[in-house]
């Protein structure tokens, strides 16, 4: 008995072909989904970590020139040190015979090679004004003219410093308005372009807080500079001085004593003295006495002076304060930090069908979370953080707080805050802000 037998393979096969050729599109599809997603997110992470870079190296920057006003400073120190120096020398040049006698009162010294050392000097002094025709009071000229010339130089340089570091921060503004993110636009949108041609950005206005982050310290707020600046004297700026006693101290404290230093006496002044003192408190049938054997002074400020006992000098030098410098608004921040959030759109590539990009992505508040924005556009949303650390470890142990006196600044990429992803749902249709 045969059975009557029709085919099946084909219709089934025909379905099959369909339902592959509809999971092939799909595939495709989707596919094609999250590489231009992939591709919106690196732009929104190389735009964002870009911009942020350049705020970073504009900190940095601050820092380095901070560091160079300190030592222009300390640089004017050491030129006014060394006038008022040279005008002490030559005036205990002038008063050798002077200064020769009051150091025999010291015999016996307690101290033999100071006393010899400096009974050799004044016999040298002494021959050359006698045979060899110097006037020491010449040489103390031409010093207080170079440091005249030094110490302008340092000051023009400082000045020129603060300018600098104000140029590289308006630069950032690109001259649009106050907290405006002009230069950093600009760098984030070349950066997006090379990972993706057609993408867009813009940067979150409410969290970008660079300019709100800093403050120039000028006026009464230069104490923190005075005092590193202080701080960061050399040792002869700083002290100069000793001490050369007679040895017999029971028949009367005789001494002769050798002081002086260069300090900021404030923020628009410094001053260098140096004296040549002998001084003898008297035993039991004198009296003490107190002799000035040889001066030497400079100040810079609101009019500069140089001088001697014996002489006053020219010092055509230029100083006009401490200059204002830019550090981070709030000191006491143990970990202080700046930032700004981008958010990188484009269009979504028209292969697409609306069924697929409908069943690809939610509707609402989520929709700016996977990329659904009005006009059939893929977007992205990024932050980088600005944050100070050193590299190494300091010696002392200490930690160090973020500040503009170190170059630490660095960038990393966080997670957006949650105001940037307000920003982002407001440019969404029909998306209510909460």
């Amino acid at each position: 008995m045969s059975l009557h037998q029709s085919g099946q393979v084909l219709p089934f096969a025909t379905v099959g072909l369909f339902v592959c050729a509809l999971f092939m599109y799909f595939a495709v599809s989707s596919g094609q989904l999250v590489d231009e997603k992939m591709r919106i997110a690196t732009a929104a992470d190389a735009a964002a970590y870009s911009a942020a870079t350049v705020e970073a190296r504009a900190l940095n920057y601050s820092a380095y020139a901070t560091r160079a006003i300190i030592a222009n400073q300390v640089a004017l120190a050491q030129a006014l040190s060394l006038a008022s120096w040279t005008n002490y020398f030559a005036d205990l040049w002038v008063n050798v015979d002077h200064a020769s006698e009051r150091l025999g009162e010291l015999l016996p010294p307690d101290d033999l090679i100071r006393w010899a050392q400096l009974q050799a000097t004044l016999v040298g002094e002494g021959y050359a004004s006698a045979y060899g025709g110097v006037d020491p009071r010449e040489i103390a000229q031409y010093v207080n003219h170079g440091a005249a010339a030094a110490i302008t130089a340092a000051d023009l340089a400082s000045q020129g410093l603060e300018l600098s570091e104000s140029l590289v921060r308006q630069s950032l503004r690109a001259g649009d308005f106050a907290g405006s993110a002009g230069r950093q636009l600009q760098i984030a949108a070349e950066a997006a372009k090379i990972s993706d041609e057609s993408a867009r950005v813009s940067i979150n206005p409410g969290t970008h807080g660079f300019d709100s982050f800093l403050k120039r310290y000028g006026g009464d707020e230069r104490g923190r500079l005075a005092d590193v600046v202080r701080r960061s004297r050399d040792d002869f700026s700083r002290q100069r001085q000793w001490t050369l006693r007679n040895l017999l101290g029971f028949l009367g404290s005789r001494r002769l004593e050798r002081t002086g230093g260069t300090d900021l006496q404030d923020f628009d002044h410094w001053a260098a003295v140096d004296d040549f003192t002998y001084r003898d408190n008297g035993g039991l049938f004198s009296g003490s006495t107190e002799d000035t054997v040889a001066r030497g002074w400079t100040n810079v400020g609101s009019a500069p002076e140089s001088g001697s006992l014996s002489t006053q000098y020219l010092l055509p030098a230029l100083f006009s304060g401490l200059p204002s410098i830019v550090d981070i608004g709030s000191l006491d921040s143990g970990r202080p930090t700046t930032g700004l959030s981008v958010l990188a759109t484009k269009p979504r590539a028209p292969a697409l069908s609306a069924e697929a990009a409908a069943k690809a992505h939610p509707s609402g508040r989520l929709a700016v979370f996977d990329g659904r924005m009005p006009g059939n556009v893929v977007a992205a949303l990024s932050r980088a953080e600005v944050f100070f650390e050193r590299p190494d470890d300091r010696a002392d142990g200490r930690s160090e707080r973020g500040n503009l006196f170190d170059p630490y600044w660095r960038v990393r990429l966080v997670t957006p805050v949650p105001a940037d992803h307000r920003y982002a749902a407001s440019l969404q249709d029909g998306v209510a802000l909460p």
